[in-house]
């Protein structure tokens, strides 16, 4: 049986043995007698204390598995938010690189060098067959996607 504070469990029976000081001096109670009823208190204080130490270290203990297992939980839907909130960063990146309103798409007709009317663009591997063409960056020459020599102006 162990007990975490061994002092407390000595001073419970000191005060517990304290009545029998006035017999002691009084001379009605002999000093073996007053050793054996101090040694008997000393026991039954040091199993009272053991008996609560182990109680208390038990639901210490349950609390601080709760207060972790809480920490754990909060831990991990912290994280469950962040995977979600970067799929969908990268969802809305893979969107814009398809040209679904982001600046120079891959697909034809998207991005800020999208097509005023006709069919080709300017994004990247857009093609430059309007009938009035794209407003393409590049006049004359090459863009990067079009065909030798087209550019988003041929008529």
């Amino acid at each position: 049986m162990r007990v975490r504070h061994p002092e407390f469990v000595l001073a419970a029976a000191v005060l517990v043995s304290l009545p029998m000081i006035p017999g002691l001096i009084d001379g009605g109670i002999s000093p073996l007698t007053v050793l054996i009823r101090f040694l008997i208190a000393l026991i039954v204080c040091w199993v009272a204390g053991s008996i609560l130490s182990r109680l208390l270290t038990n639901y210490t203990n349950q609390v601080r598995r709760a207060e972790i297992q809480r920490q754990i939980d909060e831990e991990n839907e912290r994280r469950r938010q962040l995977i979600e909130m970067a799929q969908r960063e990268q969802t809305q990146k893979n969107g814009n690189l398809r040209g679904q309103g982001g600046a120079n798409g891959s697909t034809p007709g998207g991005g800020a060098n999208g097509p005023i009317s006709g069919v080709g663009g300017g994004g990247v591997g857009g093609g430059g067959v309007g009938t009035v063409g794209a407003t393409g960056s590049n006049i004359t020459g090459n863009s990067a996607g079009n065909a030798t020599g087209l550019s988003g102006n041929n008529k």
